[in-house]
């Protein structure tokens, strides 16, 4: 009798632990409605959706036959759900989430009418994926959960699907997933396989931001070369890597560690042994070249963090022959105004900027959300640049591709002058003191090859049979007659 009751209890028990694990459907949208749900608004229609609407990308990843899709009359169209309350009994939420990755389209989980948690699509994929939110410091509280899409534009909508209480994550990403180490040596390496995916990752120390985020392509599944992050100057704190998204199987996570040291192989099979090329990493355009006391500068386009285009920056090297050249580190990178795209540097002899008499200056596009002209200037002979307070000296909201400024003094008319590429033409602009622009003039409607966007001009005189010309060089990309990217050239008259 007695064991018998001790097994039936032992069953028992054991019953109600294994009930205790199971996942709470908090939602799954199989009902066909939003009965436990209040619906705001006509993003997300009047009942969920069986897929994608009309217009829409095919949506892929969610499971049974419905979900929440905020798609409902286009991407225009904004909207809210908000869930019955409900009490946190296991560690963990789980939910499918697709769609835009705007901050205004999110999913929340509210804790006592308090956002406490907040995510949103990790890429711009109407496939849907498992994301999870660790609610173990919320047990036993009651809880709504509210998905939002206040975001017009493209991409401008959230998916949602099969929404659910476990105590097992059914995620592999991390989002805001850091690495902290305490600055000794000279680089933190980095591990990067170029076939994977773009991962932003931002630099801290001591919980402080340093720069902009980076774009890295972390090792996933091998690793493909290392990037170096210098961290010298940090010696004695706390460095900290901080990656947007991160994957619990992503193998670059643990392989990121300190060094005195950055070795690469200069000496491959396919390297370039007379053209330039950087040490490590991603260069294009040619940019600022100039000369100052016997030496020569070229600055380019550089991405010093993998050997795809990304993360501009201006590179810097120096020659004094043009042949062989001493690599420097970078001088220029992006900042809030957007990456560093092309232009040109001047050498400011008569102190028309007032950053100092003999300043190398330097004129680049900002490429953020629009395109725009700034400066920066180097008072110890172009190793470093001051970035000037109250850039951008020049915009145009009406021109989207506006870019390249390439600038020289024209002694005639006592003014720089800047040929810029916008869109089809090259427009010139002046100014006395390089902060300060004024449009002159226009060129190219209706001359030359338009097959493609114009781009990185350059205006020059050269002297034919006693008298100056001057030349007007401009590229297109693409659209070149034989296919790809190419120049092009005018011959005439300019007065300033």
């Amino acid at each position: 009798m007695n064991n018998k009751l001790i097994a039936g209890l032992g069953v028992l028990t054991l019953t109600a632990c294994q009930q205790n694990t199971d996942d709470i459907i908090i939602e799954d949208f199989e009902s066909g409605t939003y009965a436990n749900w209040t619906v705001e608004g006509d993003a997300f229609g009047a009942t969920p959706a069986t897929g994608s609407y009309t217009g829409q990308q095919p949506v892929t990843g969610f499971e049974g036959k419905h979900l929440a899709n905020s798609f409902n009359n286009g991407d225009d169209s904004r909207g809210a759900l908000t869930s019955k309350e409900f009490t946190i009994e296991r560690d963990y939420i789980n939910f499918l989430v697709g769609g835009g990755t705007h901050a205004d389209t999110y999913i929340e989980l509210l804790v006592e009418g308090k956002s406490v948690l907040q995510s949103r699509s990790l890429y711009e994929s109407e496939t849907l994926q498992w994301l999870t939110w660790d609610v173990k410091p919320y047990k036993g509280k009651k809880a709504t959960i509210r998905i939002v899409d206040n975001q017009r534009g493209g991409w401008g909508h959230i998916l949602i699907d099969q929404i659910e209480q476990g105590n097992k994550q059914k995620s592999v990403f991390m989002t805001d997933y850091t690495r902290t180490f305490e600055a000794k040596d000279k680089y933190l390496l980095i591990p990067v396989e170029d076939q994977a995916t773009e991962n932003k990752v931002q630099l801290s120390v001591d919980g402080t931001l340093i720069g902009e985020p980076m774009t890295i392509r972390i090792a996933q599944n091998k690793i493909d070369y290392w990037v170096p992050i210098a961290i010298e100057a940090y010696k004695g704190k706390k460095v900290t890597l901080t990656f947007a998204v991160a994957k619990t199987t992503d193998i670059g996570l643990a392989e990121i560690k300190q060094s005195a040291e950055y070795n690469f192989n200069y000496n491959e099979k396919y390297r370039p042994l007379y053209h330039f090329t950087p040490q490590y990493g991603w260069m294009n355009d040619p940019n600022g070249m100039v000369y100052l006391d016997g030496v020569f500068h070229l600055f380019y386009q550089y991405n010093p963090y993998g050997a795809r285009w990304g993360n501009m920056h201006w590179g810097h090297t120096v020659s004094k022959d043009l042949v062989n050249w001493e690599y420097k580190p970078f001088v220029l990178a992006p900042d809030k105004l957007g990456a560093i795209f092309s232009g040109s540097a001047v050498i400011d002899h008569d102190n028309t900027a007032g950053f100092g008499k003999g300043a190398m200056v330097a004129i680049f596009t900002s490429a953020g959300d629009r395109q725009t002209q700034s400066i920066a200037y180097s008072l110890d002979g172009g190793k470093t640049f001051t970035k000037y307070e109250g850039n951008p000296v020049l915009t145009d909201a009406n021109i989207i591709d506006f870019r390249d400024p390439k600038v020289f003094w024209h002694a005639p008319s006592k003014q720089w002058v800047m040929s810029l590429a916008t869109t089809q033409t090259i427009t010139f602009y002046g100014s006395k003191n390089l902060k300060e622009w004024t449009r002159l003039s226009e060129f190219g409607e209706g001359l030359g090859g338009h097959g493609g966007v114009w781009e990185c001009p350059d205006l020059f005189p050269l002297t034919y049979e006693g008298k100056t010309k001057w030349v007007l060089f401009v590229s297109i990309n693409p659209g070149g007659p034989n296919g790809g990217s190419a120049t092009q050239y005018f011959i005439g008259n300019f007065d300033g």
